[in-house]
């Protein structure tokens, strides 16, 4: 709510949006219809729409991937060089 009264609304959607691609606490944050509505909304010159109807075709067969028990526990995407 205190974000509401300081910032313009696209910031705080943007804000909001962009958690989506956020991958920690078992992906619950992950939500393929808010990167896609970003990719729309924010990015619209850089998507034409067969490009967002495959991106939303390739988010849901990544979540569909990370949603499997071998990935539940995995806080990042980073290759660790130990």
């Amino acid at each position: 709510m205190k974000l509401n009264h300081r910032f313009l609304e696209n910031t705080v959607e943007l804000l909001y949006l962009s958690s989506a691609l956020d991958l920690s606490h078992a992906f619950t944050l992950f939500k393929v219809d808010d990167i896609c509505k970003l990719g729309e909304k924010f990015y619209f010159e850089d998507f034409i729409p067969i490009d967002l109807h495959g991106l939303r075709i390739q988010l849901e067969n990544y979540k569909l991937s990370m949603d499997h028990l071998n990935f539940q526990n995995i806080d990042s995407l980073a290759i660790s060089y130990h």
